[in-house]
């Protein structure tokens, strides 16, 4: 009967060694990772993170091979050939993989979902294992309208797309689900992609698709894939500190709200909201750090609008409310924004600063307390996103 691959096995492999133990002279078993995804083993030996990785057995180049597994040594250009030492180690560890391997192995079969990250700005800076993840999947998901696109970054980075299927993500939640259990029937792992906006899924019709794959555990496995998000790149950007902060979300472009985005934030901050105020505006780009300006430096917040971060038109405006600016600036309509207000900080009263171990619960007790204002969040499909714009 055959074995099945699972973290037991991937530790036994290496029998009699047990992990974080020492291996020869001047190395020690620092960690085994079974990422069932890729149907690989990784072993990391210390101090240098000197790596083996296990594959199910085939005729690709290899380092060595057992009965069922190809060992492979990662390395790139950059770094130099083994030294005599790590010659030792792989030797002494395809020893204990070829006494150990049963000869009858299996890999969990599920297809995966993987959530695959597109760039921010500059199509270059798509990431190594983003590039080496989408080479792999047969069918990309992506935001209704950014198939072309796709085409031509799989072409930049030297992926044949010719063999795939890049696919609109669909807009209703039946046609969501449908597709995912066609994907699911035919075996094959497959992506989400953000393409240009960064992390897919981050408050946009992705999280339609995660959570029809989450109902369709444990026949359909996700695994993520890191890269860039904008959201991220804002708040390091923004020149306040923000250790906290309330994401408002993406505004809905043909929405309506009770007033506009200025007013809506300005109700926020009367209401007493004392963290930092993070939203994905998408319309009325031009006008409005006025509008901003207009309702919310005389309430005495600070307000930062982060603009194609990463990108060759990366541009910000910081709005004080003791340095007004004159004329005040204007956005482009095209641009992709990230705005970050920062209320007024207020000073405790005497009885607050008696009770110090408490304060850092008060914005949260405010926003169970306090009605929020009536603002429509968008997780429609169709519209605009920059990890959720």
């Amino acid at each position: 009967m055959a074995l099945l691959v699972d973290a037991k096995v991937a530790e036994e492999l290496l029998a009699p060694l047990r992990l974080h133990e020492r291996v020869l002279d001047g190395f020690t078993w620092d960690e085994v990772t079974l990422a069932e995804h890729e149907q690989r083993i990784h072993y990391r030996f210390g101090p240098s993170g000197f790596r083996v990785v296990l594959e199910p057995r085939s005729e690709r180049p290899a380092a060595a091979r057992t009965r069922s597994f190809n060992l492979l040594v990662p390395r790139d250009d950059r770094q130099p050939a083994l030294t005599e030492a790590e010659r030792g180690l792989l030797g002494h560890v395809t020893r204990l993989l070829q006494n150990n391997d049963p000869g009858d192995v299996v890999w969990r079969t599920e297809p995966t979902l993987h959530l695959i990250p597109g760039h921010l700005g500059d199509p270059m800076d798509l990431g190594r294992s983003a590039v080496a993840a989408l080479g792999r999947m047969r069918t990309v998901l992506v935001e209704g309208g950014k198939e072309r696109a796709t085409t031509e970054l799989l072409r930049l980075h030297g992926i044949p797309s010719d063999q795939k299927r890049i696919v609109a993500l669909p807009g209703d939640k039946a046609k969501i689900a449908a597709l995912l259990e066609e994907l699911t029937a035919k075996g094959e792992d497959f992506c989400l992609f953000g393409v240009d906006e960064g992390v897919p899924s981050f408050c946009d019709p992705g999280k339609a698709l995660l959570d029809a794959a989450e109902r369709m555990a444990p026949r359909l496995r996700v695994c993520t894939v890191g890269g860039s998000s904008a959201l991220a790149m804002a708040l390091m950007r923004a020149p306040f500190p923000v250790d906290r902060f309330m994401f408002l979300g993406t505004l809905d472009e043909d929405g309506t709200l009770p007033g506009d985005l200025a007013e809506t934030l300005g109700e926020y901050l009367q209401a007493g909201y004392q963290v930092p105020l993070v939203v994905f505006p998408s319309r009325n780009l031009a006008s409005l750090p006025a509008r901003v300006a207009e309702v919310c430096l005389p309430l005495g917040a600070e307000v930062f609008f982060a603009c194609e971060l990463t990108g060759l038109g990366e541009r910000s405006v910081y709005l004080r409310p003791d340095r007004t600016p004159t004329p005040m600036p204007t956005l482009d309509p095209r641009a992709h924004v990230v705005l970050v207000l920062r209320p007024m900080p207020r000073t405790p009263s005497r009885v607050q600063q008696q009770i110090a171990p408490l304060d850092e619960h008060e914005t949260i007790t405010r926003l169970l307390q306090h009605p929020m204002p009536d603002l429509r969040w968008n997780n429609a499909p169709g519209s605009r996103n920059r990890d959720g714009r």
